[in-house]
């Protein structure tokens, strides 16, 4: 059983409720439906659910998800791990397709495509590396469990995902990626996901010239053709994880930068520097 499982929450920090924005604006057609309905339509996916919180600020993604028709799990809201193993227990899904619910952009056929590399490689996990606001992943639950199992609560907290990189060789993992061979132009370094307001404004416009029932390759004639899209949220920088002080200084100094911040760089460098 393939099941593809969107994670969704309200309590993001960028843009508290941004799942239930609406897209496009005024539409009455809220962010995570859309996801819902594109997720709908891969052909290699079984089933559909939601994966959200137990709190009760989320109660509203549970009555968009049965409103929708799919499947509803809730379960603990910082450790994500757990959340997603508990939802294919439940379900009694043997791959998971892990969709988050920011990326209402997401492209079925990109979901065929990866499930059917996944199972010809015999995967554990791969990454879909596709430009962002179209990636996603897959992992098996037998692996998904072997992780849990292993990883402090800590870490499955913080590292999430990258916990099948990080024990993949203690763990006997097969683990690889699909997409980053494609050629995707335009759209190579856009930015389709939903953290922040300018986020959602480029979607609106998305939305209000495409409509609801588009794919990839009708997302980049459009960015083709007005290539000033791009200029909307292109000073947004995109949530990171790292493994050291140093990398978050390294980050932080691109974010100064970007506002000419200079020099609280330079004090940043001299700081490193001794």
């Amino acid at each position: 059983m393939i099941g593809a499982v969107i994670q969704a929450r309200t309590s993001s920090t960028r843009l508290p409720k941004k799942v239930l924005k609406e897209l496009p604006y005024g539409s009455g057609v809220t962010v995570l439906q859309n996801v819902i309905r594109r997720a709908k339509k891969s052909k290699k996916s079984d089933m559909v659910v939601v994966a959200t919180t137990d709190k009760k600020e989320d109660d509203p993604i549970e009555e968009i998800a049965i409103k929708e028709g799919v499947g509803v799990f809730r379960g603990d809201e910082e450790d994500l791990l757990e959340r997603w193993l508990g939802c294919a227990e439940k379900f009694g899904t043997k791959t998971i397709v892990r969709i988050t619910s920011d990326n209402p952009c997401i492209d079925p056929s990109f979901i065929d495509k990866a499930v059917e590399f996944h199972t010809k490689e015999g995967n554990d996990y791969t990454y879909a590396f596709f430009p962002l606001g179209f990636n996603f992943d897959i992992m098996e639950t037998e692996a998904l469990k072997k992780v849990v199992d292993l990883s402090e609560k800590d870490l499955r907290i913080e590292r999430r995902v990258y916990r099948f990189f990080d024990l993949k060789d203690k763990l006997n993992l097969k683990v690889g990626e699909v997409g980053s061979e494609g050629d995707y132009g335009v759209l190579k370094d856009a930015r389709l996901t939903l953290d922040t307001m300018e986020d959602y404004a480029l979607l609106c416009a998305v939305f209000d010239y495409l409509g609801t029932d588009f794919d990839f390759n009708m997302v980049k004639k459009l960015f083709e053709k007005k290539p000033w899209l791009k200029f909307i949220n292109a000073k947004v920088v995109q949530k990171k994880l790292f493994n050291s002080l140093e990398e978050e200084i390294e980050e932080a100094k691109k974010v100064l930068s970007l506002q000419e911040l200079n020099r609280v760089v330079e004090l940043l460098d001299s700081m490193m520097g001794s």
